[in-house]
């Protein structure tokens, strides 16, 4: 799952030019992506030689969004904060795309190059993160979204079914972004701050978390999780920087 972004950018360079392996680049682009993003995304093709899908639904992210500002919250409370409540869905409505496609091309797994605090905020079951999905939105905007296509995984066997693999989780005791876009920005392949993703709506999510609770909202939503006893998952301490000044 290739975004642009300086994590997904180091490990695509890492599989395919260091390690030779045989990739698909697959890429969602939202309608929020960020310019910085796209122009990576351009510029890179020239560097790591692989081939890349680019995938795109504007009008159902537009409908699930307008659904989770209008009217998810009028009719019961939200699964995770509300700063993070949209971030998470679009996220997992891109991530059930790409588990779709995986599955009907018989890929056997999907790399997710999320970072070691965003891995705390992500299901890896593919069964799961899709009945997760029918719970947050319900079963008829899901399947108008989606059409058939998930109730064929959650009915596939289980060997059918692509695993979600984060090949981030070696590096969580030294996992250091200042380092990563260095390394980037030296081989030509980054320019923009490691603060930033793929879509733009991030800075102002992590604005609004920082003035109103004084921390990131990966670290907002593992606590709302905790509170409601979701136990099992460890988080850990990373430097980002200060992003109040950004």
């Amino acid at each position: 799952m290739y975004s642009g972004g300086k994590d997904s950018t180091f490990m695509l360079d890492k599989f395919v030019n260091q390690e030779r392996r045989r990739v698909l680049s697959y890429t969602f682009k939202i309608p929020f992506e960020s310019q910085n993003a796209a122009d990576n995304l351009e510029s890179i093709r020239e560097k790591i030689k692989v081939e890349y899908y680019v995938d795109s639904a504007d009008d159902e992210v537009r409908r699930l969004m307008k659904h989770v500002f209008n009217d998810l919250r009028l009719t019961r409370p939200p699964k995770y904060l509300d700063e993070k409540l949209p971030c998470m869905t679009c996220r997992s409505f891109f991530v059930i795309r790409a588990i779709v496609y995986a599955y009907k091309h018989g890929i056997p797994y999907i790399i997710f190059c999320a970072d070691p605090q965003q891995i705390m905020t992500i299901e890896p079951d593919v069964r799961r993160t899709v009945k997760n999905f029918y719970e947050l939105i319900g079963r008829e905007l899901t399947r108008e979204l989606f059409g058939d296509d998930l109730e064929e995984l959650l009915f596939a066997d289980v060997e059918d079914l692509p695993l979600i693999i984060f090949p981030m989780i070696p590096f969580r005791h030294n996992y250091d972004p200042k380092l990563i876009v260095e390394d980037l920005k030296r081989r030509g392949m980054y320019s923009v701050s490691p603060l930033e993703t793929h879509c733009s709506l991030f800075p102002l999510l992590n604005f609004y978390s920082f003035a109103n609770h004084d921390c990131s909202f990966y670290k907002l939503n593992m606590a709302s999780q905790a509170r409601k006893g979701e136990q099992g998952k460890s988080t850990f301490s990373i430097s980002f920087g200060d992003s109040r000044k950004m």
